[in-house]
Formats: structure tokens, sequence, C-alpha cells
């Protein structure tokens, strides 16, 4: 198992668990806003308001599919080309 994780797989993984947590954080950031959508609706708030709060929610949540598949691609690709070169190396 230690051969599978080298110390730069380590450093890579170390990386996209941060960029995965700030990923959690903008999720759960367009989730309020989308219970912020309802309240303005709700109590019958201006049009730009309700507008704005749905391009902002819609928004994260297109950065956050960038995020979560930019860390999957990235990670997934690493560690083929790692094991690759490995299996051929040794």
């Amino acid at each position: 198992m230690s051969r599978l994780f080298s110390l730069k797989l380590r450093k890579l993984l170390l990386h996209s668990v941060q960029h995965f947590v700030i990923a959690i954080v903008i999720f759960a950031m367009a989730i309020a806003l989308t219970y912020l959508e309802d309240y303005c609706v709700e109590h019958h708030r201006p049009a730009w308001l309700v507008f704005g709060v749905q391009m902002l929610s819609i928004w994260m949540f297109i950065v956050d599919c960038i995020v979560v598949g930019s860390i999957v691609a990235i990670v997934g690709v690493r560690s083929i080309r790692e094991f690759a070169a490995q299996s051929h190396g040794g």
C-alpha cells in the first residue's frame, strides 16, 4: 500500500482535500442562497433581489461542479500516470 501512495501522490491528495473542503463550503453557501431565494419570494421582495440571489446560487453550483470535477480529473490522471511509471520502472 505504501508503494501506491508515494510522497508526491500524498502531497497531491492533501492539496485535493483542501480544495474539496473549499468546494463543500461553496456548496453550503449555494444551498443557503437557495433558502434565501425562497425567503425573498415568500416575503415579496423586489424581483431584482430574487433574480440576483438566483444567479449567485446558480454560479456557485457551477463553480462547485468545476472544482470537484477538476479534483477528480487531476487526482485520477496523476494516480494513473504514477502507477504506470511504477509498473514499468519496478
